[in-house]
């Protein structure tokens, strides 16, 4: 459409939840327009038993048809997970050539995010060619996109700064786009769009993508960033859930988890394995590597760190330099002193870092049964990864210990392992644990503060989005609770609600 369109003031922009209403993963809300095109905010792919429909068929594919393309006027990513991100090369794959617009720092991220994401669907496809199922429960090998939709997904990133109003599309008059931080990864940001009919202040609908807790290592305390938010007052909330059951955890008590679970272990002369997500692993390594430096963790003790992604990602971060990286630690605000300080976080000469696959292997074998190391990985989900190569060797021991630190979809192997308490049914003997406190999610009550940040005064409608039902509902009785007057609504996917 080459004319620019105009927004009648007399029509209603409508709210469409495609993915991760209901769910944790497959995140995706359409804002259609009331001229009918749309935008949409965010483009995650689905993980476990939530990615297939019940004739089977891939989430992924399914809705994001050549048609529907077609009346796409922007793309706003909130931040670079893969159930937020990972579908956006699917959409440029289908013919899309407009702008997606994200900040610099989930820019940056979703580079290496989005190119390992096409490595391991081309493996998957290699593996069903031969007759195996696919690691991602995909017997199929569907493949939605592969490096050169990745690589021209590049050519439509746009890059912006924090609090800055931004058009969405040259051919959308009156549609702009504001990001703020929510403090869950570097560069994750809620996203407010302002629709102006004919000119006019419009509606402003404020989609959350993820909140982190307020305090959270690498992206900093919110206290910090809260008094430059001046978006606002939304007419519109949609809201993340994800732990809105769950209590919040401290510093201290993450830090004691952590501990006693490595000693534990240890004592029982087996090695701790880490999957975590890969943009989690920079978290874990500076409080790992802090630790040692304090003498919690013994001077001789070693890392091996076995993730390849997530390498790259702690790759990207350096490149992006101290001014993305809060000064706090802990209940420290002011933990660095320096802008070298901050930098050195990452390094430790106690640090052995896996290059290559057939090295994974061998480090499977070496350290399976080598007390006094802690092995880090990226592979939350468990179901691909670096992991496969260490259920042999290492799960045969009893000793040894895998430690989940996220979440586990329904119907993921990290799942099924978490329920069953071990790596059985294969005759695997190492033991299972989940610790809580390494999570870039607010709790219940830490959701509703970071709402309070906005003037609420012309709020009429929340959305609680991105969670299952519990989670959902005991944020929705928060929200009661403390006196919200707005119309509160638990949406399922597919579900469309006038604005």
């Amino acid at each position: 459409m080459s004319k620019r369109q105009e927004f009648s003031e007399y029509e209603s922009a409508r709210l469409c939840f495609r993915g991760g209403a209901g769910e944790v993963t497959g995140s995706q809300t359409d804002l259609i327009l009331p001229n009918g095109r749309r935008t949409i905010i965010d483009c995650g792919s689905h993980q476990g038993l939530e990615a297939f429909g019940p004739n089977g068929q891939q989430k992924d594919a399914a809705h994001l048809t050549k048609e529907r393309v077609n009346d796409i006027a922007g793309v706003l990513i909130t931040h670079a997970h893969y159930d937020h991100g990972g579908n956006v090369p699917t959409l440029v794959k289908k013919g899309y050539h407009r702008s997606i617009i994200a900040t610099r720092g989930t820019v940056a991220l979703l580079e290496p995010m989005l190119e390992d994401s096409a490595h391991v669907q081309a493996i998957n496809r290699g593996r069903a060619k031969n007759g195996k199922q696919s690691s991602i429960k995909n017997p199929s090998g569907v493949v939605l996109y592969d490096a050169s939709d990745v690589a021209r997904t590049f050519r439509y990133l746009r890059g912006e700064d924090y609090y800055k109003e931004v058009p969405i599309c040259k051919h959308e008059r009156g549609l702009t786009a504001t990001f703020n931080p929510t403090g869950h990864i570097i560069g994750s940001a809620a996203v407010g769009v302002q629709i102006y009919p004919n000119g006019h202040d419009g509606s402003l609908t404020l989609f959350s993508g993820d909140i982190g807790p307020p305090r959270h290592s690498i992206v900093g305390w919110r206290q910090k960033f809260a008094p430059d938010i001046t978006l606002g007052p939304p007419d519109n909330f949609v809201i993340e859930s994800t732990r809105a059951d769950c209590d919040p955890v401290t510093h201290l008590q993450k830090v004691t988890a952590l501990l006693s679970t490595i000693r534990e272990v240890w004592k029982t002369g087996g090695n701790p394995i880490f999957p975590v997500l890969s943009s989690r692993l920079p978290e874990l390594m500076e409080l790992l590597f802090n630790l040692q430096k304090s003498g919690e963790i013994p001077k001789d003790c070693k890392f091996v760190v076995d993730a390849p992604l997530g390498m790259k990602i702690l790759d990207v971060i350096k490149d992006l330099g101290p001014d993305y990286l809060d000064t706090s630690f802990g209940d420290d605000p002011d933990f660095y002193k320096t802008p070298e300080e901050s930098m050195a976080r990452f390094e430790s000469p106690n640090l052995t870092v896996i290059e290559g696959n057939n090295r994974s292997r061998e480090a499977a074998a070496k350290y399976a049964n080598f007390p006094g190391k802690v092995i880090i990985m990226t592979s939350g989900g468990m179901g691909i990864g670096r992991i496969l190569n260490y259920l042999d060797d290492f799960g045969e021991i009893p000793g040894n210990l895998l430690v989940q630190t996220s979440y586990q979809a329904e119907g993921t192997l990290g799942k099924k392992w978490q329920k069953n308490g071990n790596l059985d049914p294969q005759g695997r003997k190492a033991r299972v644990v989940n610790i809580s406190g390494f999570t870039g999610h607010a709790s219940g009550q830490e959701l509703i503060d970071y709402m309070e940040l906005y003037d609420l005064s012309r709020l009429k409608r929340v959305f609680i989005n991105h969670g299952e039902l519990r989670a959902n509902e005991a944020l929705a009785t928060l929200l009661r609770a403390r006196g919200f007057s707005a119309e509160i609504i638990i949406p399922q996917v597919g579900q469309v609600f006038s604005l």
